[in-house]
């Protein structure tokens, strides 16, 4: 029943209530009353959706939940931009316990105000277990750089989580995006100060690498259109080409993308063949993961993950 418990705090959707066995409903009702300061609303439609559900079974239903319900009647769903804290939860091979991460994005928001880092995409959960978990991705004494980093996700997973990560440098062009960043480190406990964190902006063809040390660079959810592609393809190949004043050159990168559009990857496997007849590079698409216990919506699509190292 914990399973139920982290969807609930990730926001599993109502229609998919059916797909809970065993309820526990005195568990379900503590962790809705968790999420109700945040949202109400979804906590009315929850519960709505749960004794509809109990009473089709023929199951008896608490009396709290009942009266739980009545108290929420008049909760009214937020507007699309509004913000709420959400759980997410990692695990880690290095550890035997799951690991939660909180997020404040506004979750109804697919683009708003020029940017989609107002919310935490699928491919961002999915790269962050990979960097946890996957033997093929060796972070040790890694200086890692996080491009695109929307809520910044990905980074504080490494810096909280993983056992050998050095550094961790957190960028995103959007400067709202990076005002946001310091709040979701205080929710994690993360010390805004700490020498192995950074938080910059960075926009892709005009800054310089926030670190000279940077060999790691991550990023997921940053190829949906295909205009930015050349962007990012170059930030790449001068990391690895062009020593930032004088240090290290980046050895791997792991781009998380989700299919949403084949067309678009194309472009980005021809960038990528680019560096391979360069011979800069070498590319390749990693073995999909399995993570028990994570959730994503029924309609997330496939998601790959492309690792592109130095030759």
């Amino acid at each position: 029943m914990e399973r139920i418990a982290r969807q609930l705090r990730q926001r599993v959707p109502v229609i998919q209530i059916e797909l809970i066995q065993n309820v526990d409903q005195d568990l379900i009702l503590k962790v809705l009353k968790e999420i109700e300061p945040q949202n109400a609303y979804y906590c009315k439609m929850f519960l709505e959706k749960l004794v509809l559900f109990l009473e089709e079974k023929g199951e008896e239903v608490n009396d709290d939940l009942y009266e739980h319900l009545s108290d929420l009647l008049q909760a009214v769903p937020l507007n699309a931009t509004d913000t709420e804290v959400i759980s997410y939860c990692v695990s880690c091979k290095s550890g035997n316990r799951d690991m939660d991460l909180k997020v404040r994005e506004a979750p109804n928001v697919i683009s708003g105000l020029g940017t989609t880092g107002l919310r935490t995409w699928e491919a961002s959960l999915y790269l962050t277990q990979y960097l946890l978990n996957s033997d093929h991705c060796d972070l040790t004494d890694a200086t890692v750089l996080e491009l695109g980093c929307g809520t910044g996700l990905v980074g504080m997973a490494l810096y909280k989580y993983h056992p050998t990560v050095k550094k961790i440098c957190i960028t995103d062009g959007d400067s709202q995006l990076i005002e946001n960043l310091p709040s979701n480190l205080q929710l994690n406990e993360i010390p805004i100060g700490s020498p192995k964190i950074s938080i910059s902006k960075l926009s892709w063809g005009e800054d310089e690498l926030p670190d000279p040390n940077i060999d790691t660079i991550v990023a997921a959810d940053v190829t949906y259109d295909s205009s930015i592609l050349d962007d990012l393809v170059s930030v790449i190949y001068e990391s690895m080409t062009q020593n930032n004043r004088g240090s290290t050159l980046v050895r791997n990168a792991y781009i998380a993308a989700t299919v949403r559009n084949e067309t678009t990857l194309e472009e980005l496997e021809k960038l990528l063949n680019l560096g391979v007849q360069d011979r800069i590079w070498k590319w390749t698409i990693m073995e999909p993961m399995r993570f028990d216990g994570i959730w994503y919506p029924q309609s997330t699509p496939e998601i790959r993950i492309y690792r592109i190292f130095k030759v």
